[in-house]
């Protein structure tokens, strides 16, 4: 996740959209990071936080959603110059509903982990317009994709496929970000997982750092 962070200061806002209850959330918190989070489903952050045992407050943001304010602690292997853990702050809610006016800022970087290619196709520039809408100017946007050929509908995720050629159309030339490639690598798809059910045999992961202008 280095890719989100950036110079001149030691603390930035970032986003996890579709969060779950990724570990992740806690990691960025513990570099200082302060994280907003959203998830339309309340079990994962339930979980989250019952998991690892984390003290929060809960309350009431607007008519559809509400907050979950949580305390992460310092890592048991800090030592005593490591950055006091940031705030996280889980939206459990409709994204779509979570713009820059009702947060009353814009993030300095997003880290998406899985939630563009859970998108059905006709959500997927509304989720991209609505991430990009969030982010700062000269914000990074960590995309961790997924891409593999699927000639049939049995093909079609989640997660669905994005290529490279795909994520330029979307945004670069839609939404006037730039995107740069970070890898590209073949993964063998496990037996027992529903895209090898599907008859997928390989996907590659692409990660993307994208850049808005």
């Amino acid at each position: 996740m280095s890719g989100l962070q950036q110079s001149n200061s030691s603390s930035h806002t970032i986003l996890v959209p579709c969060c779950g209850k990724t570990v992740d959330m806690i990691y960025l918190c513990q570099l200082g990071h302060n994280v907003v989070a959203t998830e339309l489903v309340e079990k994962p952050i339930l979980e989250f936080i019952n998991e690892n045992k984390f003290k929060f407050t809960k309350s009431t943001f607007n008519s559809t959603t509400t907050l979950y304010d949580i305390v992460v602690p310092k890592s048991t292997s800090d030592d005593s110059s490591s950055p006091t853990p940031g705030s996280l702050r889980i939206y459990h809610g409709d994204l779509f509903q979570l713009t820059t006016k009702v947060l009353g800022y814009q993030v300095d970087g997003v880290l998406d982990r899985g939630a563009l290619v859970a998108m059905d196709d006709d959500m997927v520039e509304a989720y991209a317009i609505c991430i990009v809408g969030l982010l700062k100017t000269g914000g990074k946007y960590l995309l961790l994709s997924t891409h593999y050929d699927g000639t049939n509908k049995k093909d079609n995720g989640p997660p669905h496929s994005f290529d490279k050629t795909r994520l330029n159309n979307l945004y670069v030339k839609k939404l006037n970000c730039t995107l740069k490639e970070l890898d590209d690598r073949k993964i063998q798809v496990q037996k027992d997982s529903e895209l090898y059910k599907r008859g997928l045999r390989v996907v590659f992961r692409n990660p993307c750092l994208i850049t808005k202008q």
